[in-house]
């Protein structure tokens, strides 16, 4: 099903807010955001602090190799076309998990004003809930924001432990393209990865930001001098001015995850 991009290309330099209030009539929201960054934020944001606060633990973290994405849900706007799950962050949290899994599979944390759920890949998140027992996740966006800044430091203080080994992200490069319509276009990309292994996502995206394809390319080797591709057939329905792009996301053996980088796909 095609869906809409509920974020701005992030990565092009499209503010997230703008694009938030475009998402509102998709699905899922926080699955497509949560493909760019690490953090869903409840629509409107909140004006104060806690926004910069929660991306600045969550950062933190991640970058200790604590890995961990965070959806803040305020309303049931914020679930798009799936309201029925506000009020529960547990179920949500095992849906959207399973939404991410084909590109990330480490710790999610779902906040809501009714309090928290974690998925990590199927795997038993007993130790998760007892850190998280007790706290209270608040009403408003602000205490929720504010609430899943306390919860990740949480987390990581009590099941993070000390972690050894490889805990550095693989970096994509996206090259601009060209194809032609009802053919097949190649879609070239770099990644380099310190361990010289690395899978990839890769999603296309039209006009009006309409999700066209996710296509996959497995573990292999990787190298920054390296260009790579994966096959992508271009619909003969897509007009030459439409403004295609395609979003590349690389992850490594550890399971650290690259930042999306997206380039143009021009047809003909």
């Amino acid at each position: 099903m095609k869906k809409l991009l509920l974020v701005g290309l992030a990565a092009l330099a499209t503010t997230v807010g703008a694009l938030a209030a475009t998402a509102r009539a998709d699905g899922d929201p926080a699955s497509d955001i949560l493909y760019f960054q690490d953090v869903y934020l409840p629509f409107p944001k909140p004006s104060d602090e806690t926004p910069a606060k929660l991306q600045a633990t969550v950062n933190a973290a991640n970058k200790s190799g604590f890995r961990i994405k965070v959806a803040v849900i305020a309303t049931p706007q914020d679930l798009g076309s799936i309201p029925s799950l506000f009020g529960k962050p547990q179920v949500y949290a095992q849906f959207l998990g399973v939404e991410l899994g084909s590109f990330y599979k480490a710790r999610l944390l779902v906040v809501m004003p009714s309090g928290f759920g974690v998925y990590r890949g199927g795997k038993a998140v007993t130790a998760e809930t007892r850190a998280l027992a007790g706290l209270e996740a608040g009403q408003s966006a602000s205490e929720i924001t504010a609430a899943a800044s306390d919860a990740v430091e949480r987390l990581r203080r009590a099941v993070g432990g000390n972690r050894s080994g490889d805990s550095k992200a693989p970096t994509v490069r996206a090259l601009a393209v060209t194809g032609k319509r009802g053919s097949i276009a190649k879609l070239r990309f770099a990644v380099a990865d310190n361990s010289g292994k690395a899978r990839a996502e890769v999603r296309v995206y039209g006009a009006n930001f309409i999700l066209y394809a996710t296509l996959k390319r497995p573990l292999g080797r990787v190298s920054a001098k390296t260009v790579l591709s994966v096959p992508w057939k271009v619909p003969a329905s897509v007009a030459a001015s439409d403004p295609l792009r395609f979003c590349v996301v690389a992850a490594d053996a550890a399971g650290n995850l690259s930042a999306a980088r997206c380039a143009r796909l021009r047809v003909s």
